[in-house]
Order: structure tokens, then sequence, then C-alpha cells
């Protein structure tokens, strides 16, 4: 029945089109569409290879935006010098395929491989630290760095310090085929959450992390056996996923589509988001949950096949939604953030491709107008004439940047826009296969890993504006 409304909307959307309007207007309107769909701010491209296999992981730094690590199918990891795209270090040792990557201080990069060992690398002179052996694959890394421990997931949990001493391991209470693929840290609880594919989800205490204790969720401290959850608290089927929302609320989606939220203080179920289970029962097994991100701390965004879902956890509502984000199932989602704000969100597909989309309109309660000028303004920050002169007819003004040429076409399109709808402003392609990590580094810039490649992509527009301001400083020097 979804599937119908959609395609009998879709065909009610494109009579609108034919008989909506005259020829001139039609025209406009399509080919503002056309160049909606080229406005991709992030222009200028810098690609850095090294990688004779498919790359798996990419994480920046921790706090050091000035390198970034890589890691192969082959086990080959890579310290990138992302200010001058060139390869800074080599961290050769693993014989089989990375399965997890994280960094922490000191410019330490912590790997796990196949082989069954996890490695503690000096980022910045390439050498190693630490070599120790794991019962199995690990599947996840986690830094704490309140507890200076990395937590790492596969059959079992365990915790290691900075220089790879391991001080402790919990293994499942009962056996199981399934390894951990969510952990999440709860910094003020000094706790994190365990969960893999099976209803129950765990929290491991570790203030002593020489002394680890485990404790179902929603059971009292004093249960350590690992008690499962029962009742309305438990899951209807396994758990796909699990995403910190705020410091006191995690959310856990399973495959029914189901989303519960609980309190990190209590380990008790806090609310309940079914909205979306009816989308999923009707599109059957082959679609889940795969992602959940927080948008704020009223907004979720939820991809589950090619789709994406924007939902409101207080009022249980779908604020947005695209049917279609990508040919194919969603591979990865990240928002892109200004000043702490969400303003785009990014998406890549097993189709090869990157979408940016739109997120302003979600929190802005301004007329259509305004918010069609504030997005472009965003968009488009590249003056196209001096600062002081009149604007020209058709174009949006900044007293501090100038003008930018807004053609009628586009705006309208814009302003035409359904609210329920996420606006698609632009898509990147330069893999031949699906994209493996994205990471925003800055307020103008992100990195995609995918084939053998990392990509810096950058706002072209931001930064020769910065080279024209820079030079014009330089003159009046």
């Amino acid at each position: 029945p979804c599937h119908s409304l959609i395609h009998i909307r879709s065909v009610m959307d494109v009579l609108r089109r034919v008989f909506g309007g005259d020829r001139a207007q039609r025209e406009e309107y399509e080919r503002g569409k056309q160049l909606l769909l080229t406005l991709n701010p992030f222009t200028q491209v810098n690609v850095m290879q090294k990688h004779s296999a498919t790359i798996r992981f990419l994480v920046p730094f921790y706090n050091d935006s000035s390198k970034v690590v890589s890691a192969d199918e082959a086990g080959l990891v890579v310290v990138w010098n992302v200010e001058k795209a060139q390869r800074h270090r080599v961290l050769e040792g693993h014989t089989k395929a990375i399965t997890a990557c994280t960094t922490i201080k000191g410019g330490r990069v912590v790997t796990a491989s196949s082989d069954q060992s996890l490695r503690i690398w000096d980022g910045n002179t390439g050498t190693l630290i630490q070599s120790a052996k794991y019962s199995g694959i690990v599947r996840q890394l986690v830094y704490m760095p309140s507890q200076a421990i990395v937590c790492a997931g596969g059959t079992d949990f365990a915790v290691y310090t900075e220089n790879g001493h391991c001080l402790g391991k919990v293994s499942p209470p009962t056996p199981t085929t399934s390894d951990i693929h969510s952990i999440v840290p709860l910094h003020a609880k000094c706790q994190v959450l365990v969960a893999r594919d099976e209803p129950d989800m765990f929290a491991f205490d570790v203030p002593d992390a020489s002394k680890l204790s485990m404790v179902a969720v929603g059971t009292s401290q004093s249960e350590m056996d690992g008690i499962r959850l029962n009742g309305k608290m438990k899951h209807s089927e396994k758990i796909c996923c699990v995403q910190l929302i705020m410091d006191s609320i995690v959310a856990s989606a399973c495959y029914d589509g189901s989303i519960l939220l609980w309190s990190t203080q209590s380990f008790t179920l806090y609310r309940r988001i079914s909205v979306l289970e009816p989308l999923f029962n009707a599109s059957g097994a082959s679609s889940f949950p795969q992602q959940i991100l927080a948008l704020d701390p009223t907004m979720i965004i939820v991809a589950a096949g090619s789709r994406f879902f924007v939902v409101n956890i207080n009022t249980h509502k779908i604020v947005a939604e695209e049917f279609q984000a990508h040919i194919g199932m969603i591979k990865h989602m990240e928002v892109f953030r200004i000043d702490s704000q969400p303003e785009w969100l990014i998406t890549a597909g097993i189709d090869a491709a990157i979408r940016l989309w739109s997120l302003s309109h979600l929190h802005k309660q301004d007329d259509q107008t305004t918010q069609v000028d504030a997005f472009l303004e965003k968009l488009l920050p590249t003056p196209t004439q001096p600062t002081g002169r009149r604007p020209r007819s058709g174009s949006i003004s900044n007293p501090a940047q100038g003008s930018l040429a807004t053609p009628h076409g586009l705006r309208r399109t814009l302003s035409a826009h359904k609210d329920h709808r996420l606006l698609c402003f632009g898509e990147l392609r330069a893999y031949s296969d699906s994209i493996a990590c994205i990471v925003q580094n800055g307020p103008f810039q992100f990195m995609t890993a995918g084939d053998e490649s990392v990509m810096i992509w950058s706002n072209g527009s931001h930064l020769w504006r910065q080279r024209n301001m820079q030079a014009a400083f330089d003159i009046a020097d």
C-alpha cells in the first residue's frame, strides 16, 4: 500500500507539472531543478593513493584534524597528512584484513585484524608499540579518554590500556555465534553499552578497569549474571544498531523496525518509537534499520535499505523521508555540522554515489523565501561582484560577501520543494564501488574512503574566497 501511494503521488506531481502552468514556467522550473543538482560546493578534490586493496576504515587522529588513518583488506595501515594531501607513515605488520581501527592520545593508532592481533602504533613515527593477541576477530574499537582505555568487541568484550596491556575480558553469558557490532561509551557514568545480533543489550561498568562487571539492561546492579531483558523492555527481534542520542538517552533498533529509547541512568525503557514499524513490515525482511544518527536531542535519522527517515522522538512523527536516496542500500551516513548546528546530510550507497542533502529547513520557522536565501548564501558564498555594488535582478546579497547570482528557475524550484522531503543539492561520483567511510574535517571539508584511495573534498568557493581575502590583506600590508 505504501508503494502504491508513493506511485500515485509521483504521477500526480508529474501531471501538475505538465498541466499546472505554461511552457515557459515549466522549462524554467526544470532548468532550476537541473541546476540544483549541480550546486555541489565541494568542487576541489585531492586524491591520496597508496593502498593496493579495498579501504575499509578511515579514522581522524584524536584531537588532530591534520592527520587521518586509513586501513584496508590486506592489512595495510596508512597515516596521511591532510593539509599536504600526502602520505605520512605506513604501518605494516598485520598479515590479514583490518577489522577495526581507532586513534588515541599522543598520535597513537590502534588496529585489529583477522590475524587475531591487536596492535598499538605511534602514528607520528610509524613504530609498533605493542602487539596483543585476541581470541577471535575484533569488530569494534572504542576509545575512552577519561579512563585511558580502549574497549574491544568481537566474540568477547575486552579492555586494554593505551599501551596495549589487557586489563580484563568478559565472555558472553551463553554461547553465541554473533559478534559484538556496537559499543557505545557512556562517559558520564564510566560505562559502555554493548550489543550484538541478539535481543539483549549489556552495560559494562569500567570505573576500575581491572574489575569488570556486567549488568543486563533493565535489571538491578546486584544481578551480575547477564540476565536477559523481559517484558516490554525486550526487543521483539535481534538488535541491529545502537546510537547515543544524548548523555541520558540511547536508541536501539531491531530488524522489525522498532526503535527503543533507554535511560542511561537506570537502564530502563524510556520510550518506544513504532511509527516506522508498518513501513518495515510492509517491505519485507530485506529492509531493516542499519544506521541511526542523532540530529539533535529531539530528532534522529534512520537509514534502511535505500531509504532514510527523519523522526521526531518527542512527537513520534516522521518529519522528512526519502524513499529512493540511492540505487541500492545506503552504506553510510554522516551529518555535516557547522558551528555545532546540523546543516547537511551526506549519504553514500552501494551505487558508489555520494549525495548531499540540506537539513536547514528542519529547524527554521522562517518563511519559504528566507529559507531559500539562507540556503543559497551558505551553499554559494562566492561573490559574483565586488561588495557595495548594486546587486543584479534575481540575486541575493550579503553585506560581507557581495551578491550571489540566483537564477529564477532555481529559486522557484527551491520554493516549490515539499517540506517532508530533504533537498538533494549535489551528487559526487569518483568511486567504482561503495564508499566505506565519510569523515568531516572542519566546516568546509570532508573525506571519503573507498576502492583503493582516500579523497579530500573541499568547498572550493570558500577556499577561493579565503585565498583572495588573504591576497588582499597581503597587498594592503
